[in-house]
């Protein structure tokens, strides 16, 4: 059995093994590519499937799935998939789990990496945080922080 990052059972047909969306040399180039990044690239069959789903019904293999390490990976990734006119999809703190972030272009991993709170302020009582930061994560520092009740 193959579960995907939401711990949902994932089941797909055996035969699918070329994606609608790949065009002569995509694989070439995201090997090219993977090589500029500091972060990861994956385009094996194992990481796409498991981000080909989330808390949805909906399912669809990505061409590839990179997590990026830096805002300098992210602009190489925005300005590789403009060029190839690839479709990119974030996945960040998780709260997008109705098939928004379900596709067939790049999956863009933040949650590993992107998962700091930037900025508190007390006395104003707002944060800033990246965008891989999970909702029970920044309700617990908004709570301590702020003496929240519940």
């Amino acid at each position: 059995m193959l579960y995907n990052t939401y711990g949902y059972f994932i089941y797909f047909n055996r035969e699918m093994k070329k994606l609608p969306n790949e065009k002569p040399g995509h694989i070439a180039r995201l090997n090219e590519l993977r090589n500029e990044l500091s972060g990861e690239l994956h385009m094996e069959r194992l990481h796409r499937i498991l981000y080909a789903t989330d808390a949805s019904a909906y399912r669809q293999l990505p061409l590839a799935v990179i997590i990026p390490r830096d805002e300098n990976d992210i602009r190489i990734v925005i300005e590789f998939a403009s060029t190839e006119r690839i479709g990119i999809i974030f996945r960040c703190g998780g709260t997008s789990l109705a098939g928004q972030v379900v596709g067939d272009g790049i999956i863009v991993d933040l949650s590993k990496h992107f998962n700091n709170i930037i900025d508190l302020n007390i006395k104003e009582r707002w944060v800033r945080v990246q965008p891989g930061v999970i909702r029970d994560v920044h309700f617990r520092i908004l709570c301590e922080s702020f003496h929240c009740v519940g």
